[in-house]
């Protein structure tokens, strides 16, 4: 993850199928030990589709593709949303805006501040960071 801060637009968080594969076999071997066979299907599917969305945006956000300009469709809204606050999220703070496909939470956890607060607060990070390193 340190290593995608970095360079953001080099590094593109995409994992291996070998570790999602693995990943997703162990949910479901958890799930499956609470749950009769077709709900833990079904969870391990939905949760499954869930990271596939997470996936595919965030490849996407560090892509040069944009939403359309002035279209106010729900998926033109939330692309706009997501985008804007994962670039927030890399070039302002790395601290906030962390739902990264569900802006929302931001609000709810409090992690989508003014972008003047935010700006603020990773200055004086910096500021601290390098009086220690001196």
């Amino acid at each position: 993850h340190e290593d995608h801060h970095a360079t953001p637009y080099h590094h593109i968080s995409i994992d291996p199928a070998w570790l999602i594969l693995s990943w997703l076999w162990t949910v479901h071997a958890m799930l499956r030990l609470a749950l009769p066979l077709p709900l833990a299907l079904s969870a391990t599917i939905g949760y499954a589709s869930a990271g596939l969305v997470y996936m595919w945006a965030h490849y996407i956000v560090h892509t040069k593709a944009r939403p359309i300009s002035g279209h106010t469709d729900p998926i033109s809204t939330w692309w706009h949303h997501m985008r804007t606050n994962h670039i927030r999220h890399h070039r302002i703070n790395h601290d906030y805006w962390l739902g990264f496909t569900v802006p929302l939470i931001d609000d709810f956890f409090g992690t989508n501040p003014s972008l003047s607060q935010a700006r603020n607060e990773a200055k004086e990070s910096r500021t601290k960071k390098e009086a220690v390193g001196a």
